[in-house]
């Protein structure tokens, strides 16, 4: 492989098998990941009513503790 700026070329392989290494290198660059606050906010309000649960004795501290641990990994 070799890349200079913005081109790409690899040696050892056909031209097919070039193109289409290259059409889905270029394809992911274009991809952009924007963080969803709503589903932020959606796990945020879900650790809240697991609070109350909680504080109204339905969950143990454990219980609490490994959801809301789950769903901050999910922020």
């Amino acid at each position: 492989m070799h890349t200079s700026h913005d081109d790409l070329s690899f040696k050892g392989m056909g031209k097919e098998h070039e193109q289409k290494i290259i059409e889905a290198i270029e394809a992911g660059r274009n991809i952009t990941h924007e963080p969803t606050v709503q589903a932020t906010e959606s796990n945020i309000d879900k650790i809240k009513k697991l609070a109350e649960l909680k504080e109204s004795g339905i969950l143990t501290e454990q219980e609490f503790e490994d959801k809301k641990a789950q769903l901050l990994t999910e922020i």
